[in-house]
């Protein structure tokens, strides 16, 4: 990890100081607190150590010898500072620190501070945030402060590597909503492809994995393909879109808007979590939430254009992006992340998951249905057939 000054935010109830002390009693070598000074009194869940009163200071001013003290010794500082402040400590850092939002699905205590600070949390983005992380009230701080670290962990090691995820999900929900209306079978003939190629991949894997009673929640379900079409006997299936447009035309009953890397829901409440075309979810935060809902033992079985026709059809392009053409001109862009299977498996593997199948398929059995030309285009740019190009990879990993 690096040596980010981490800035923990969130309503007064939120569990923050719970949190951060059951983090550093289970990482002492990896994390410390921070001494901070406020212009507030304390939370009635404040820790005695949490900060030194001041009346001069508009917001918390950090103690930059406390910090220069804590990363001297090879650890990673942590502070509570009130969500509203994270910008301006961000920008006296020149971008050195991290800014995690902390959120429960509890009602908070009807005092002035609690609500105060729930409104004001209420209505700001969780895209201004570099990490979302909702606590779960019903389990213990250590259980908690287990996938806090990881998520911590997983987005530091990646973070050169991928866009901060709040982009990502800014220009995913955005790019969605526009083309929701026209993001159907018959109109997105690679999307139809993409299906076509998957579909007995994930019938074979509904059968071995979904049973009757299993709890399943489905990630980017966007018109509701894999159920209509799979038909998954579990009783308990939620889906999950980040964009409301995208999933009108939904019929599950058990929809919920949100992010994949926010998902609000209990810790290890799934047995399986399924996502056909994760692309636009497939980044590390986003992973790191899927593995704390879902079960130990619990199976993530999913899609992904495969690496080699995203690399052939995104030549001279942006690797990371689809860009979509409207009926308008207008070029709108979705965040699209592939891998190789070396790179899927680091991935998956720093989250929490082992590799049970991996398997790609190829255009073979596109044969005598319409193709689209993008799938024509990749192999055409790589000097293949479309039998030869390996167009979509399935996966199911298991959470450990």
């Amino acid at each position: 990890m690096n040596e980010k000054l981490i800035l923990v935010g969130g309503s007064c109830e939120e569990s923050k100081t719970q949190l951060i002390d059951a983090l550093i009693r289970i990482h002492p070598d990896i994390y410390a607190r921070l001494i901070s000074s406020t212009t507030r009194n304390r939370c009635t869940d404040d820790g005695d150590h949490e900060s030194i009163l001041t009346t001069e200071l508009e917001f918390y001013d950090l103690h930059t010898e406390s910090m220069e003290e804590i990363i001297h010794a090879g650890k990673i500082p942590l502070v509570e500072i009130h969500p509203k402040n994270h910008l301006k400590i961000n920008n006296k850092l020149n971008g050195g620190a991290m800014s995690v939002l902390i959120k429960t699905s509890h009602t908070l205590k009807d005092d002035i501070r609690a609500s105060e600070d729930n409104q004001y949390c209420k209505g700001m983005s969780d895209d201004n945030f570099d990490i979302i992380f909702c606590y779960d009230v019903n389990k213990s701080p250590e259980n908690n402060a287990k996938y806090f670290h990881m998520k911590l962990s997983v987005v530091s090691t990646f973070q050169q590597i991928f866009p901060p995820s709040g982009e990502i999900d800014s220009t995913t929900r955005s790019g969605y909503n526009k083309v929701a209306e026209y993001f159907t079978e018959e109109k997105r003939i690679t999307t139809r492809n993409f299906h076509e190629l998957s579909v007995d991949f994930f019938k074979e894997m509904f059968e071995k994995y979904v049973e009757k009673g299993k709890r399943v929640l489905e990630v980017g379900t966007g018109r509701g393909w894999l159920s209509k079409t799979v038909f998954p006997k579990s009783e308990e299936y939620i889906s999950l879109d980040i964009s409301d447009k995208m999933t009108e035309n939904n019929p599950c009953k058990n929809k919920v808007t949100a992010s994949a890397r926010c998902i609000n829901s209990a810790i290890e409440e799934y047995d399986v979590v399924v996502a056909s075309l994760a692309d636009p979810y497939f980044y590390p935060e986003a992973l790191c939430e899927i593995a704390r809902v879902l079960k130990s033992g619990g199976h993530f079985i999913f899609s992904l254009p495969s690496h080699e026709w995203a690399n052939a059809q995104r030549i001279g392009g942006n690797n990371n992006k689809n860009v979509f053409t409207l009926d308008s001109g207008e070029m709108v862009e979705i965040y699209s992340f592939t891998f190789s299977k070396e790179t899927l498996n680091e991935l998956m593997k720093s989250c929490g998951f082992r590799s049970v199948k991996v398997v790609s398929e190829n255009g073979s059995k596109l044969f005598g249905k319409e193709i689209s030309t993008s799938i024509i285009q990749a192999a055409e740019n790589v000097g293949k057939s479309i039998n030869e190009l390996e167009i979509v990879t399935m996966a199911v990993f298991q959470k450990v």
